[in-house]
């Protein structure tokens, strides 16, 4: 997804860009459908000055029930776009939110900084829902859906050493 510089008008620009599945590492941030990205750009000459949000839905798989499920996920973007050795903020000091043009640019790419912030949007361990039981770890078999025989009173006999001790 691009930002055309050359439909940028002096000041502020609301922009609304459909955020192509295709266009995102289905590793980074695995897209369900296509997603919305909202930005401000506030071009002042040489910088530009980005804002904005992006909202997606992503395909996951749940960390305790194995359960494919979807989840809307929403980020904030921001980063500067600078024409380059126009400013202060030049390729040698520049990080990953400063964007870098030059005069014959005529669009900036935004895919790699919004794949990052989906990314880090991203839950650590995705359940599909908070009351998941999961799977039975003796038999396997999804505890949402059926209960299990399975007794699990039982100790693990690595921690009977630590029972002991518990009981002095």
């Amino acid at each position: 997804m691009r930002i055309e510089l050359t439909a940028l008008h002096p000041g502020i620009n609301e922009l609304d860009i459909v955020l192509d599945k295709s266009l995102i590492d289905p590793e980074m941030a695995p897209l369900a459908q296509n997603g919305r990205l909202k930005l401000t750009v506030d071009n002042q000459e040489s910088v530009l000055y980005i804002k904005g949000r992006v909202r997606a839905r992503v395909a996951l798989e749940c960390a305790r029930c194995l359960k494919a499920f979807r989840k809307d996920l929403e980020a904030d973007i921001e980063a500067i776009g600078t024409l380059q050795g126009h400013s202060s903020l030049d390729e040698e000091s520049c990080d990953e939110d400063i964007l870098v043009f030059t005069q014959f640019d005529t669009s900036i790419d935004l895919t790699h900084l919004v794949t990052e912030e989906l990314s880090t949007a991203m839950p650590m361990a995705a359940v599909c829902s908070e009351s998941c039981a999961g799977l039975c770890p003796m038999c396997g078999i999804n505890l949402n859906k059926e209960k299990c025989s399975c007794s699990t009173t039982g100790i693990d006999p690595r921690w009977e050493p630590l029972l002991k001790l518990k009981k002095e």
